[in-house]
């Protein structure tokens, strides 16, 4: 579906932002909530990016992949360490060249996005 296509778009490019942006970090740090994001391996990335941020006061940027191998060794055992893997590596040319989009349009998208991803959950769930 065409929707699907252009959300998945919208999803990366605000997964992407957490990975490099500190400006998007320091507005998102204390109004995240888990399962915001629409597929499990977004919000994943995402807890990890604040988890490096919360501790370096740094977006992760190309660490990521750092990151990421540290949580996985630590739960080796999770379902999803495969999807985020391959999730990463299909982002890696977004987050290696995406430092220079403006913070407050990231921010007005990541707000429609997360609104869209918690009505449609509400809507599932009635």
């Amino acid at each position: 579906m065409q929707v699907e296509e252009h959300d998945g778009i919208i999803e990366r490019k605000v997964v992407t932002a957490f990975i490099t942006s500190q400006q998007i970090l320091d507005r998102w740090v204390d109004r995240w909530e888990n399962g915001l994001a629409e597929s499990p391996q977004a919000n994943i990335v995402i807890k990890l990016c604040f988890k490096y941020f919360r501790k370096y006061h740094k977006p992760p940027n190309a660490s990521i992949l750092e990151v990421f191998a540290e949580w996985a060794t630590a739960n080796p055992n999770h379902s999803g360490i495969e999807l985020v893997s391959t999730y990463l590596a299909g982002l890696s040319t977004d987050y290696e060249n995406d430092g220079s989009l403006n913070p407050d349009y990231l921010n007005d998208l990541i707000n429609k996005h997360f609104t869209r991803v918690k009505t449609k959950k509400l809507i599932e769930d009635l």
